[in-house]
């Protein structure tokens, strides 16, 4: 596996930033294991199909990548977002879920009116801290009390969502996601970008196309 150049402030270091801070305050808002997403029945959906095999790994000590296309638990499949009347709900499908480690979906939520959102899902068997948070440009936590995530073991997939409300109502929206996962002493990590193949943006997770709520 080639490695790629090393980064300044990568957007893997801004994922994994939960887990190294392990302990942190008390979660603005949680949802039991057993909370579904919203499925809603009219909605402007977006489906995308990811690449397959194209996880990468991402090692602290260097702020490099390498490419790990065996890695199977964090490897996104296919991505759906419906923007309902009420409700944004994003679904992720693995190639393999797992819960070991430790696990996020990492959602970033762009819209004319409001500033960025990111929506983090830690789930893990054991979240290292909330195990759903909804946060408003860097590290500013909005509460949320009608969040919602779900997992499916047989169909391999992810699924968290937000009222409307939350984000400010906005008219349309354009979402990205990605994953990440760890081992316990977070000397790398596993990332994939749901829209790019075999590199992570600096910054930011690649956004899909605007979408206007039902």
């Amino acid at each position: 596996m080639t490695p790629t150049h090393p980064k300044t402030r990568s957007l893997v270091a801004i994922l994994v930033a939960p887990l190294v801070a392990a302990g942190f305050a008390a979660p603005a808002f949680t949802a039991p294991a057993g909370a579904g997403a919203a499925s809603p029945r009219a909605a402007h959906r977006v489906v995308h199909r990811d690449a397959a095999a194209d996880v990468l790994v991402w090692h602290v000590q260097d702020d490099s990548t390498t490419a790990d296309p065996d890695n199977t638990s964090s490897d996104i499949v296919r991505t759906v977002v419906d923007h309902a009347a009420h409700r944004l709900a994003v679904r992720v499908e693995l190639r393999q879920l797992a819960r070991d480690h430790h696990r996020l979906v990492f959602t970033e939520i762009r819209s004319a009116a409001r500033p960025t959102y990111q929506l983090t899902l830690d789930y893990s068997r054991t979240p290292i801290g909330p195990r759903i948070t909804l946060e408003q440009g860097p590290g500013t936590r909005v509460p949320c009390p009608g969040a919602t995530w779900s997992i499916d073991t047989t169909t391999e997939t992810v699924s968290l969502s937000v009222p409307r409300s939350c984000l400010g109502g906005p008219a349309w929206v354009r979402v990205g996601v990605g994953t990440v996962g760890a081992p316990g002493g977070l000397a790398e990590s596993w990332v994939d970008d749901s829209r790019r193949t075999g590199s992570v943006d600096a910054d930011h997770v690649r956004l899909g196309p605007r979408q206007p709520h039902a």
